[in-house]
């Protein structure tokens, strides 16, 4: 008798534990955010994307009631961070920030140690369109057509970044679509690919709206089209319609493209709560403002779609690399 009484005694006890163990989680998630939160930037301090990721933790204790830090942590072009990243709770108080080619590309280049799955993603942060532009100053390129027809007697020569980065395959797997015979002229940097283009030394050079605006606008070089989905309305006062990569009959649409992560097994009301309080940030009039400055395009996807942007960015990837090599 005495052996059962112990016996249940030790199962209330456990049971007792498991319901308390279970009604503190409960409440944490209840309660999230009731710390600070880490923000980690996988490229240096002064880019684009730190200064959006400051932008945000400028607004946190407002919109998520609780202040927010930013972290750089570079290295092997963001997959440092990415790797460091897993050894986190997931908790949701520290937040990753990704772009899609961490995913997408890098893998192909790179032994990388973690993959989309070990991830939640939770809400888009940025997005730009990659153009090509031409110098007809010094050319006569005004187009792709006519891109294609100078290739026909001519080695066309394009300036990019290295080979694996996406301003790099996105050129080469296009040029290879077109039938032309091209060579990539590798810089460090998209605005050396733009001086490259300005002093003659290549016929044509992948950009970025926000570096392109005043030389453009200046006449001292045109865009020809966009890699993105939809044509380039107003972006350029002189060119009021860029068309599209894939309207001029090659399929190929890629934009940079960044969002948020959290760790795969986040709680998913947590991962709700983040994204609902990003989305205020986002209709933050300061916010949207220092935004327009940076000449970015707030992009608050949400997961569902984000991981249908990595899906076909993966996919389309494979086609590219088969085709280069």
């Amino acid at each position: 008798m005495k052996k059962i009484l112990c016996f249940v005694l030790m199962l209330g006890i456990i049971s007792t534990a498991a319901f308390a163990a279970g009604q503190t989680e409960q409440d944490s998630v209840d309660s999230f955010p009731n710390k600070p939160m880490t923000l980690i930037c996988p490229w240096g301090v002064g880019g684009i994307a730190d200064v959006f990721a400051r932008n945000v933790a400028n607004l946190s204790s407002e919109y998520l009631g609780q202040p927010m830090v930013v972290e750089n942590r570079t290295g092997a072009g963001g997959s440092i961070a990415l790797t460091e990243y897993l050894a986190n709770d997931p908790d949701g108080y520290s937040l990753q920030i990704c772009s899609a080619p961490l995913f997408s590309l890098t893998p192909w280049v790179q032994d990388v140690q973690y993959s989309f799955d070990n991830y939640e993603p939770v809400i888009g942060q940025m997005e730009a369109e990659f153009m090509l532009a031409t110098n007809p100053e010094i050319s006569g390129l005004s187009s792709l057509e006519d891109l294609k027809e100078y290739a026909k007697l001519n080695k066309i020569k394009y300036a990019s970044l290295s080979p694996g980065n996406d301003t790099h395959t996105i050129q080469a797997g296009l040029y290879k679509m077109m039938g032309i015979d091209a060579e990539a002229v590798v810089f460090t940097s998209v605005m050396e690919c733009l001086n490259a283009l300005l002093g003659g030394h290549v016929d044509v050079s992948i950009g970025i709206p926000g570096l392109m605006k005043d030389l453009v606008e200046n006449d001292m070089i045109s865009p020809i089209a966009t890699y993105s989905a939809k044509s380039s309305i107003n972006t350029f006062a002189n060119h009021p319609e860029i068309p599209t990569v894939k309207d001029l009959g090659y399929d190929l649409v890629w934009s940079i493209f960044n969002f948020l992560v959290v760790l795969e097994g986040t709680p998913e009301p947590v991962v709700q709560k983040l994204y609902d309080g990003m989305v205020e940030i986002y209709k933050d009039p300061t916010f949207i403002s220092k935004a327009e400055e940076l000449n970015i395009k707030i992009s608050p996807a949400n997961g569902e779609e984000i991981k249908e942007i990595i899906a076909y960015q993966q996919e389309l990837v494979e086609k590219l690399f088969e085709m280069i090599e």
